[in-house]
């Protein structure tokens, strides 16, 4: 008899009979489902606020914690599939290295050093890591939709992918001719860059570079008939295709611009890990952080939060020093979004005393929101979180009128700043203001939200705006003119209320997708180095004369008449002139004995 028939038989005899193997798998699955209930990294905050909990509660915590970095959660497989895979299961494990991004805002912020980065406290660190598995917007979407969502890309084509698989519509793979090198080490912190192939892709990279300025995108698109996966010709066309309402189009070009670099990362490239970092003033460095920052742009709008957060954290500890695209002006939100709200605060209370987190506008009302949400899940007063919506809308009183406009239009009591107030919002603020509020709207609608919200700011109207205008003198030191990485910023992320208030200079030139404002120290692989003229002897620069392209008044003959470049005459041209020199004295040797005998 079968061992399924005898386990149907005992069964019906006693409903909780079990064969061996079965009872192993249940203990296993006890086991996964004890161990999943730590993936909320944020646990260990409470037991550093909780200081009331009992010993034995701290040491389950902090088992916790240490579950989800070393434990890898398992995927539910059928009864059937555990028993053919039971004996050649092996046991992974995922672990994420410490990430730890510290960025800064050019105008308002101190740069800190690597080492002041490597000072911050080992929470610090947790809060900012990178987790690389949520980098892929499919894993979220299976986590939404369950089973019934089918990827689109074939994974099987390359193990362990960070971004995207392969697309069954994309072109076929050849050689992709994008590589990255490892270029030095300093105090643990290792620097890459990527490098473009002398045959395989720096001649398509010169054929764009001579028609990206063409207004017809068909002219562009010829790159890609030669080299389908070039990075800067699919960030163009993606653009194209996003101006003329083709969304889905411009995210695939993004996705396939990602997978053809991420086919070329250093094997020692970990995008968990904050001492793996690349220079923005590279020009074939910037081609990642574009991509990666429209993408975190197109998986939002579908609402995977998750991923576009883990994104942008990417992005902002890729270069930790400069945060060339200035992404502390979105983080906070799309950690709020997320649902990260131990994220705002936790990193807000960690680093403040290195940077000025405060001084941003979006940080102030995040702070504020996030502390309200953890005030409303565990109970207690918002007190805390009314000081601190109070105190932002003090500082920064132009948010707190636009959200009104938005979210109460009909409201009897309209925000009505004094004439002083408004003018104290210089430019650059009034940019930073109006995109926090193009992002956060959603967050500040919500139906427990907005009478708090309301409430709030009846109160400080209903007081005299003279600490607004006390804190004018602030706003007018702090946020002089916008800094480089927010005006790239904004331009990436081009929202009309917030790309109005750009100075009129950005746009003199045309708009370059593929790379905005470009930092003024940029270097590029590409750029040929001029060499100094050399001085040459009249006897040379005579023979040269004798060359079809030879043009006295050309520039290289500007300034020193004598310069010529040896290199550019032909080899067996210079041989037989050299041929002709050595012969002639010889020649005129014998024409002098053979003249002297006539005389004779």
């Amino acid at each position: 008899m079968s061992s399924r028939s005898i386990r149907k038989l005992n069964k019906q005899r006693d409903p909780s009979f079990l064969l061996p193997e079965e009872a192993s798998h249940s203990e296993e699955e006890d086991i996964i489902n004890i161990k999943k209930k730590s993936l909320n990294v944020f646990d260990y905050f409470d037991i550093v606020e909780n200081s009331d909990l009992s010993e034995s509660d701290k040491n389950s915590n902090d088992n916790d914690v240490e579950s989800f970095v070393k434990v890898k959660p398992c995927r539910k497989k059928s009864k059937k599939k555990q028993k053919l895979n039971s004996k050649k299961k092996k046991k992974t494990n995922e672990s994420f290295q410490d990430d730890f991004d510290f960025d800064s805002l050019e105008t308002f912020t101190q740069i800190p050093t690597l080492d002041t980065c490597n000072a911050l406290p080992a929470l610090a660190k947790t809060i900012l890591k990178v987790n690389r598995r949520q980098l892929n917007v499919n894993y979220e979407l299976k986590t939404i939709f369950g089973h019934h969502f089918t990827p689109d890309s074939n994974s099987t084509h390359r193990p362990n992918i960070i971004f995207t698989g392969m697309k069954n519509t994309w072109p076929p793979v050849r050689k992709l001719g994008i590589t990255m090198t490892q270029d030095k080490t300093v105090n643990n912190v290792t620097y890459f860059s990527i490098n473009h192939g002398k045959f395989s892709y720096q001649q398509y990279q010169h054929m764009f570079n001579k028609v990206n300025q063409s207004p017809d995108p068909n002219v562009v698109k010829q790159v890609l008939d030669h080299h389908p996966y070039h990075v800067d010709t699919l960030i163009f066309i993606s653009e194209s295709c996003r101006i003329n309402g083709d969304i889905q189009i411009a995210a695939d070009l993004i996705e396939r611009a990602l997978f053809c670099i991420e086919s070329g990362f250093h094997s020692n490239f970990n995008v968990s890990s904050i001492n793996c970092l690349l220079d923005y003033t590279k020009a074939e460095n910037r081609g990642l952080f574009i991509s990666l920052f429209k993408h975190a742009i197109y998986v939002s709008l579908k609402s995977c939060w998750n991923t576009a957060f883990e994104i942008v954290k990417l992005i902002y500890n890729l270069s930790p020093e400069a945060d060339p695209l200035a992404c502390l002006l979105w983080l906070d939100v799309l950690a709020l979004k997320s649902s990260n709200f131990n994220f705002v605060i936790s990193i807000l209370s960690e680093i403040d005393h290195y940077k000025n987190l405060t001084v941003l506008p979006n940080f102030c009302y995040s702070v504020a929101l996030a502390n309200f949400y953890r005030e409303v899940i565990s109970n207690e007063d918002n007190a805390f979180s009314t000081e601190l919506l109070t105190k932002a809308i003090i500082t920064f009183p132009l948010i707190a009128k636009l959200l009104r406009e938005q979210l109460q239009p009909d409201h009897p009591s309209p925000v009505i700043l004094p004439k002083n107030v408004l003018q104290s919002h210089t430019r650059s603020l009034t940019q930073q203001c109006r995109l926090y509020v193009a992002r956060a709207t959603d967050l500040w609608k919500e139906p427990e939200v907005l009478p708090w919200f309301s409430r709030v700011l009846d109160e400080v109207l209903q007081n005299p705006i003279e600490q607004m205008e006390e804190c004018s003198h602030f706003r007018k030191k702090t946020f002089r003119s916008p800094p480089r990485n927010v005006i790239r910023h904004i331009l990436l992320a081009d929202i009309s209320t917030v790309s109005a208030l750009l100075p009129p200079a950005v746009f003199d030139g045309q708009p370059r997708s593929w790379d905005p404002l470009p930092p003024s120290n940029s270097y590029s692989d590409y750029e040929s180095r001029t060499k100094a003229p050399q001085k040459r002897s009249p006897l040379i620069e005579f023979i040269r004369s004798f060359l079809p392209s030879y043009e006295l008044n050309s520039p290289e003959h500007e300034g020193v008449v004598l310069t010529v470049a040896l290199r550019d005459i032909p080899a067996h041209v210079m041989a037989f002139f050299l041929d002709v020199a050595r012969a002639i004295p010889s020649a005129l040797g014998r024409l002098y004995r053979y003249t002297r005998s006539l005389i004779q």
